[in-house]
């Protein structure tokens, strides 16, 4: 591999003694691999989670008797949320497993969470679980509709709790970091309409959230994340100067690219060869 990939496992039971989630956790464990390819946790699902009827008050029912096991075995899990029902669910559910066993060292997050708001964010942090920000609506056209699209950023950043950044799935969004990093400085989508005003972050914290803030989520902080002794030798040189806006101006930071990456301390590629 020339990049370190890091899996999260996906269990849906159906029956109420989760039968396929109790065989992923007894035939493997976190942190299974070799420092390239390594077993993460359980995510983005435990139970049963598209087609439900959120607005009419249905819910998984398998979703709390598995997250109890799963931090009951001491795993990391993360949970994909995709409306302000799956927000509350998910953060009420996160609350009663933290009241049996605290989950605050198994670093358990929300992911995406585009319109997650302030009491949310409080009670996640208050048990010590963080927020993995897809900004995804960067794709999103249109006017009207397309204000405050979120994620609140912002928010996020200023309630203190543990926050992250990624691109989700090329299927949803984009993988191009930079197109991302982009929207959450800017607030601007693809066509360049303002559609985030007022939850736009630095852009030192855009590329903190992509990068020293992401170890957190894999329990992996004191390995990757950021340029230090004794932490993974991983490093991209890039095209030009993203930290200086005379250099790189906000529109160019869609054009920014890689042209040194190493790996472990290897070269992987190299635009000069």
């Amino acid at each position: 591999l020339t990049e370190r990939l890091r899996l999260f496992i996906i269990t849906m039971d159906t029956r109420p003694d989760l039968p396929i989630l109790k065989e992923r956790l007894n035939n493997t464990f976190p942190e299974y691999g070799n420092g390239m390819l390594e077993i993460s946790g359980i995510g983005e699902f435990a139970s049963p989670w598209f087609g439900l009827k959120w607005a009419d008050g249905e819910r998984p029912q398998t979703f709390e008797s598995a997250l109890q096991l799963v931090a009951k075995t001491g795993w990391n899990f993360s949970q994909h949320t995709g409306s302000p029902a799956e927000y509350e669910f998910t953060t009420s559910t996160f609350e009663k497993v933290n009241a049996v066993t605290p989950i605050a060292n198994l670093h358990w997050s929300l992911a995406h969470v585009g319109r997650i708001n302030q009491d949310q964010l409080n009670r996640l942090k208050a048990i010590g679980a963080g927020v993995a920000v897809h900004p995804g609506q960067y794709l999103r056209i249109g006017t009207g509709t397309t204000k405050g699209a979120g994620p609140p950023i912002r928010m996020i950043l200023d309630s203190g709790i543990h926050a992250g950044a990624g691109s989700d799935a090329a299927a949803f969004s984009i993988l191009d970091p930079w197109l991302i990093i982009y929207y959450m400085v800017t607030g601007k989508n693809v066509r360049g309409d303002l559609i985030n005003d007022g939850q736009q972050v630095t852009r030192t914290e855009a590329l903190r959230m992509y990068t020293a803030d992401n170890g957190w989520f894999t329990r992996e902080e004191v390995k990757t994340g950021s340029i230090e002794p004794g932490k993974f030798g991983d490093l991209a040189v890039l095209s030009a100067d993203y930290t200086d806006p005379t250099k790189v101006s906000d529109e160019n930071i869609k054009h920014l690219k890689s042209v040194l990456t190493v790996v472990d301390g290897k070269i992987v590629y190299d635009e000069m060869k």
